[in-house]
């Protein structure tokens, strides 16, 4: 009875969605000075915030997409205790940067500190191969951003940054062993990180962690 009536409530009311914290905005564009290339945010030093941390900006009509993708980014190097001034790194001159947008960092909280676990393969140079330190690399940025940094899935874990699933080479016969007595090696290597690769993503999935791709 307790099975039906669940379901019968999952018809007319959805889950919640569980992605929904990470896609929340983190404050306001207060001011814009296009000519310097700077813009005031509502965040400061009582916020947490502090120099080197980097916003996304997005429009203030309408919600921070699922990809995350924004109309600018910007870097805060100046800080007082309820505001911030923040460099513009990237704009689109078709969609400017304007008083009312929003700023978030998908990572970064003022409240809390996140919990990540990275795991896959990862293009983060952008030139189509893996890179062999991606995954160091996005670590590296997660606690840059105030986030902190996992390696097992737990109660505690808030998201999982899901790259790509790592390749498994064709098992070395005797021959190719016999020929490169490396190959053995590798292939273990390279079959651990994916058996790792697949164990993250079922705990996560069993767990309803958020999982997020690199962009």
């Amino acid at each position: 009875k307790f099975r039906t009536a669940l379901e019968q409530l999952s018809e007319i009311r959805p889950a919640p969605d569980k992605e929904a914290p990470a896609f929340q905005p983190d404050g306001d564009i207060i001011l814009v000075d296009e000519a310097a290339g700077v813009v005031r945010i509502n965040l400061g030093s009582e916020d947490r915030v502090y120099q080197g941390l980097t916003f996304s900006v997005y429009d203030s009509g309408g919600a921070i997409p699922r990809d995350g993708k924004p109309k600018a980014q910007v870097e805060i190097f100046a800080i007082d205790p309820k505001i911030s001034a923040a460099r513009v790194l990237s704009s689109d001159r078709r969609n400017p940067i304007a008083t009312g947008d929003r700023v978030a960092n998908l990572i970064w909280d003022a409240t809390q500190q996140h919990q990540f676990i990275v795991v896959g393969d990862f293009d983060v140079n952008g030139d189509g191969q893996s890179d062999y330190d991606g995954v160091t690399k996005i670590e590296a940025l997660i606690q840059k951003w105030g986030g902190a940094v996992a390696h097992e899935v737990t109660a505690l874990t808030d998201y999982v940054i899901l790259g790509a699933e790592p390749r498994v080479p064709t098992e070395p016969t005797t021959d190719v062993l016999t020929a490169d007595p490396t190959a053995r090696e590798r292939y273990d290597a390279a079959k651990a990180r994916n058996e790792r690769y697949q164990q993250i993503r079922t705990q996560a999935e069993k767990l309803c962690i958020p999982i997020f791709n690199y962009d």
